[in-house]
């Protein structure tokens, strides 16, 4: 069975990341303690109230290093405190 992800994007400025284009995973926001590093770091204030109120952004795998992954072939996992730290913005 074949199934196909779309509509899922990146939330991080200038990211063109997609689940339907690539084999890459994404990740929630945290709901505890983290929150407002993730928002600083990926600069998404302008999206705090929502974060904060519904979680349905997402931020892909291409913004953690590799020991922020729990399992480093998959890339599937984050560890428990794990923060995004990668970004190639303009």
């Amino acid at each position: 069975m074949n199934s196909k992800k779309t509509g899922m994007r990146c939330s991080v400025q200038f990211c063109k990341s997609k689940a339907s284009s690539m084999n890459i995973s994404f990740f929630q926001y945290p709901k505890d303690d983290r929150l407002p590093l993730w928002i600083k770091n990926c600069n998404t204030e302008n999206l705090a109230k929502q974060l904060l109120k519904k979680n349905s952004y997402k931020v892909c795998g291409n913004h953690f290093v590799d020991s922020m992954f729990l399992n480093s072939t998959t890339k599937n996992r984050l560890v428990f405190n794990a923060i995004p730290t990668v970004f190639n913005g303009k």
